[in-house]
């Protein structure tokens, strides 16, 4: 069995409470079974959890056009590249 975590924080990208949470979670969870987790930039390594980063698609970030928009589309590409990574 795996566990697998799509995120926007984990270490050392942790901006709260959920970020702590998925931390302590996917070290606890590493104990009993495969971890992996996907999250926004680059992680930190934590062995033996498997940790990939995603970063904005090129096209999306700080394009032409409504830049009060390109947060949530960048959001939007990380979050699309990891869960087609997810469904194969």
């Amino acid at each position: 069995m795996k566990a697998l975590f799509l995120t926007r924080e984990y270490p050392p990208h942790v901006y709260g409470g959920a970020g702590v949470a998925v931390d302590h979670l996917t070290r606890a969870l590493s104990r009993r079974m495969a971890v992996e987790v996907r999250c926004f930039g680059p992680p930190a390594p934590t062995p033996p959890i498997v940790a990939r980063g995603y970063e904005p698609w090129d096209r999306l970030r700080g394009g032409p056009g409504e830049p009060r928009y390109s947060g949530a589309l960048e959001a939007l590409s990380v979050g699309l590249a990891m869960a087609c990574e997810a469904a194969v």
